[in-house]
Parts: C-alpha cells; structure tokens; sequence
C-alpha cells in the first residue's frame, strides 16, 4: 500500500512538473510572439516612413525640375531618406547572419586611426544638418593592428548613429581613442569612446537595451526611425572579438558608451599612401568594361563613371564579357566592373573564364564585385573566383571612384615593378 501511495506522489510530482514546464514554455512563446509582433509592427512603419519619403519628394523633385533651390532641397531628404532605409536593411540582414552563426570575422592589417577618421567623417553632413558639434580626440600611435576593420566600423558607426539621433540640435557628440596596455605577447587593449548630451538612457531601458528589437520608445513617440538591433548587434560583434562594451547615462543630460577592445599589434610598418586630390574623379584617362544585367543599374553606373572621367563599354552578360576581353587587345581595358546575378553566365564563372584566357592582361586586370549581393559569403565567393573587390549596391559614388582609382593604380605599380 506505502509502495503503491509513493508512486502515486512521484506520478502526481512529474506531471505538476511536466504541466509547469509546458506552462512556462507556453509563456515564453507567447512573450517571443508578442515582440515580433511589435518588431514586425514597428519594423513596417519604420520602412515605409522613409519609402513615403522618397516617393513623396521625387514626385516633388519632378514637379519642380526649374527651380534649383527647391530640386536640391527635395533631392536632399530623399537622399537622406534613402539611407535611413539602407540603414534598416544592413541591420536586418547583419542579425539575421548573428542569429544563423553565419559571421565569419576577418583578421587583416588594419589602421584604426584611418578606419575610425573615416567613420566619424560619415557622420559629419547629418550633425551639420542638426546643427551638432563632432568633436574627435584621438590618442593613438602609429601602426597598425590585425582586426577585421569593417566589422569595427560598423560598431563604431552603431555608437555614432544612436549619438547623432539621440542628440538634440545644438548639442555636441565627442568621439575619444586611446591605447592603454601593451602585452609582452603582442597585443594591445585599446578604449573607444562616444559621448553626447542628448536624451539620455533611463534606468529600466538600460537593463534590456542590448536585447534585439529593443527600443526605449517607438519610432511614433520618438520620432527616430531604427530597428533596435544597433546595441544588439554591436553587443554580439564585440563578443565575438573578445571585447566588452560599458555605459553612464542620466535621462536628459546625455550618454556616454565606451568600447574595450584588445587588438593584436601588426608587425608592419605604415606606408605613405597616395593622396587622391579629387575622389570624384578618374585618376587619368582609363577604359572600364561594366558587366550588367539591368539596364537601369547600367545606366546609372555609366553616366556616374563617365562623369568621373572615365571611357565606360558596358555589356548585359558574363559571356558577353569574356567576349569583350577576347575580342579586343591586350590592356584595351584596365578594369572590369562585375555584377554577379546574370541570366546566362554569372560574374563567378566570368571572372573565372577571363582569368583562364592565359593572356598577360586577363591574369593582371582588376576585376571588381558590383553586386547587390553583399554577404560576407558573397565577398568571399568573389574573392575565390578570382576577384580583386567587391563593392556592395547601393554604392557609395565617392567610395566607387576611390575603389577603382586605388586598384588601377595598384596594377599600374605592379606592372612598373
């Protein structure tokens, strides 16, 4: 009977047991429902903010096509509209890749110093529109480190954004760098900071702030657009890079963030680089050949690298590539601009079928990625068929230009050595 009554209990305790835990997994999926829900609520009026924005004002803009003043105005915000919603992607697609596992991170030679000057300078035009001061104080030597520099940015540039949109007009946004240690083994800690006097972080949103699609209020309330995944995926990457991230913040008087990140010192020493005067401009008399499908894609980088300076051929197809090449002398082109997605033979198996032709100039022509396929697998796979670059659409105009210059420059030198 005592054998019998025991077993009873045990069987009462397990299914209390298996009824709380289903319980608690029903909550949990119905608190996981709820906040996609709210993301994909959020997520769509936030895109469709900037969409109306850029519909509204080219429809503006082709109104007024005689009135300068007005037409760079309405120009203007749909630019600026234009990349709110490019910011909105990249965020969707980089956690997409954290939440897969599919973040590979890179190890080259990179100059922090450069890298962190030229992602404060992305922000210098919206702080001037806001009226903000940028201050910059930068401590740090002359060298290099062994990082993956995009990724870098991309933290760095997540501070900024939130910095810059976070700050009310008038106010001041300061970016600090400096090097505190350096290991016997090579490696050297190194501290970033950004701080503003804007809005500030309250107590109860600080807690969850690095949690995704978290936001302290909505785009409704705040009138900022974002998805709440900047301190989300700038808290995963520095993880992943073995750093950490702190803040001080008070409601109303502003916020200061600060990065730690150790870094491995690169034994190379810096190279003077070559100053371009204009990066708006081709750097001499140079003959591309464009690789793309869609004619209004082909359309726009022709007259983008014509205005530049450049001769521009362009073509639909990879074959129609290779028989471009094959067809025309030895360094009739100097570089090749290639899309990936085509109908008939793709920009991997063209780059692959140029390199193979054998000739001095198809193992020697840069050969660069311009494709809106911009996964960290899709750079990879670029640079595996064969290519020197890839560049991601949309592309910024002044950073193409450079692009280009930098590798035909490159090859110049090359073929001089």
């Amino acid at each position: 009977m005592d054998n019998t009554t025991g077993e009873q209990e045990r069987r009462v305790q397990r299914e209390m047991a298996e009824k709380l835990r289903m319980e608690l997994e029903l909550e949990r999926e119905k608190s996981a429902n709820e906040i996609k829900s709210a993301f994909l609520f959020n997520i769509s009026h936030d895109i469709r903010t900037p969409m109306n924005a850029i519909i509204g004002f080219t429809d503006l803009a082709k109104r007024h096509l005689h009135e300068p003043e007005r037409l760079r105005e309405y120009l203007e915000l749909v630019d600026e509209s234009s990349r709110h919603l490019l910011s909105l992607i990249d965020d969707l697609l980089e956690m997409s890749r954290i939440d897969y596992g599919r973040v590979e991170l890179r190890s080259e030679p990179c100059d922090l110093r450069a890298e962190l000057e030229k992602t404060v300078d992305m922000f210098r035009d919206q702080a001037e529109t806001k009226r903000l001061t940028l201050k910059e104080q930068i401590d740090l030597p002359e060298g290099r480190v062994l990082t993956d520099a995009h990724r870098f940015c991309r933290i760095l540039g997540n501070l900024l954004s939130n910095a810059v949109k976070f700050t009310p007009e008038g106010g001041t946004v300061t970016v600090t760098a400096r090097r505190k240690q350096v290991s016997d083994s090579g490696y050297a800690r190194f501290a970033f900071s950004v701080s503003d006097n804007g809005i500030g972080i309250s107590e109860q949103f600080m807690a969850r702030m690095y949690a995704a699609f978290e936001r302290e209020e909505s785009s409704t309330k705040s009138g900022t657009i974002g998805t709440g995944l900047g301190l989300s995926i700038t808290k995963h990457l520095l993880d992943m890079m073995g750093g950490s991230i702190s803040v001080k913040s008070k409601k109303g008087e502003g916020s200061t963030f600060t990065v730690d990140l150790p870094l491995k010192l690169a034994d190379h020493t810096p190279q003077p680089r070559e100053v371009q005067e204009n990066p708006h401009r081709a750097a001499g008399e140079h003959r591309i050949l464009l690789v793309e499908d869609i004619e209004i894609n082909r359309m726009l980088a022709e007259t983008i690298l014509e205005e530049a300076g450049f001769l521009v051929e362009s073509v639909p197809d990879g074959c129609d590539a290779v028989e471009a090449i094959t067809s025309h002398p030895v360094w009739y082109f100097d570089l090749i601009l290639m899309d990936i997605q085509m109908p008939v033979m793709n920009g991997y198996e063209a780059t692959r079928a140029i390199r193979a032709i054998g000739r001095e100039d198809t193992k020697q022509i840069p050969i660069i990625a311009l494709s809106a396929n911009a996964r960290e697998e899709d750079r990879r796979m670029s640079m595996e068929s064969g290519m020197n670059h890839h560049v991601a659409k949309p592309f910024d105009v002044a950073q193409l230009i450079a692009t280009v210059n930098e590798h035909i420059l490159a090859r110049d030198q090359a073929l001089q050595s």
